[in-house]
């Protein structure tokens, strides 16, 4: 961006009091604020969970009834909720001290950004909700209608591609939705220096999850043909790499410019990065209650899937062999950016003159 504009950032840890280059949205909070912040976290594990008990009793099956209760209780516990309690609070208060009530944020659909946006209305300001990441069915409240009251929803919403573009406008009709690009990549600038036989498993920084699936590598016949590439920009890179270093297996280098024969992904933006090299995605699926796969919404790609369970070796041969039964992948590119748009120069960035 070419204009002056000031960085709120989320996410404290060890350096909340030391960087300077942004501006904490917590350190906004005044003392009496605080305090009467704390007290409201002290209780609201117990209020979020009666008031979970009384509204799923509008869930006509026993089986729903007892998901939704399962599903609060994981976000209780997660401490979703309480995150969610301090950066609505604190939002308000740093919008409270700008003069210019216009806002861009990173668009998942959730509570904290429906808070920012309906306060930032009250107070006659404008608002951009900019999607940053590759929409999976995960993305419930964005994909589906009925998740926004009118005034949670920003002035513009600007999506990563053409794919987003079409979900977006049917599940927020009528609202000011414009086609973007996706910005963050760490492969499309890498030059491909060779090809190579081994397979790749992409894994997210979802702790559980993560070790979960290296430890079924770990006792795999082709654990010596695996490369495992995780997520360095998250809090759990170091603990995943001590983990994956204890069950003595491959880490994909920082650098390498190697090109794996599969792709074995939970994230969907690393699936497309592959994709764009004309590599063969797999998802894997932990049998989970809802899919993190960006090729469902549509079915556009046909991309196969790993069941990651005690069957893991025979449904990997299983995978490998349709995948030399099919043809290769040979327009990759057109199809990972038909997902994600990547296909863009400086000038297309430009902020909207109208904004």
């Amino acid at each position: 961006m070419k204009n002056k504009f000031d960085y709120i950032k989320i996410v404290g840890g060890r350096e909340f009091l030391i960087n300077k280059q942004f501006f904490y949205v917590e350190s906004g909070l005044r003392f009496f604020s605080l305090i009467s912040l704390i007290f409201s976290i002290i209780f609201l594990p117990l209020t979020a969970f009666s008031y979970s008990l009384s509204s799923s009793r509008k869930i006509k099956s026993f089986h729903h009834r007892l998901l939704y209760i399962y599903l609060c209780l994981r976000e209780i516990n997660a401490g979703t909720l309480t995150n969610n309690l301090i950066i609505t609070k604190s939002i308000k208060h740093a919008l409270n001290n700008f003069k210019d009530k216009k806002i861009i944020f990173p668009m998942e659909g959730r509570n904290w950004e429906k808070s920012l946006v309906n306060y930032t209305n009250q107070l006659s300001g404008k608002s951009i909700g900019y999607i940053h990441c590759a929409l999976t069915p995960n993305h419930l409240s964005l994909i589906e209608k009925g998740y926004y009251l009118n005034n949670e929803i920003p002035t513009l919403i600007i999506t990563p591609s053409s794919m987003s573009s079409i979900v977006i406008n049917k599940s927020f009709k009528g609202k000011n939705v414009r086609q973007g690009y996706f910005l963050r990549s760490e492969l499309v600038n890498l030059f491909p220096k060779k090809a190579s036989n081994f397979l790749l498993f992409g894994l997210t920084g979802n702790i559980r999850d993560s070790k979960e699936i290296m430890s079924y590598i770990s006792r795999s016949k082709y654990k010596e043909d695996i490369k495992i590439r995780l997520n360095r920009n998250t809090s759990s890179f170091s603990s995943l790499k001590k983990y994956a270093d204890r069950l003595n297996l491959k880490l994909l280098e920082k650098n390498s410019n190697d090109i794996p024969k599969v792709c074995f992904f939970r994230s969907s933006s690393l699936a497309l990065e592959y994709l764009r090299l004309n590599v063969t995605p797999v998802y894997l699926d932990l049998n989970q209650i809802v899919s993190s796969n960006i090729f469902d919404l549509d079915n556009k790609f046909k991309c196969l899937s790993l069941r990651v369970n005690f069957d893991f070796d025979r449904s990997l041969d299983v995978i490998l062999r349709k995948i030399v039964l099919t043809y290769p992948v040979v327009d990759g590119k057109k199809m990972a950016d038909y997902y994600l748009d990547q296909s863009y120069n400086v000038a297309d960035l430009e902020m909207p003159t109208n904004f």
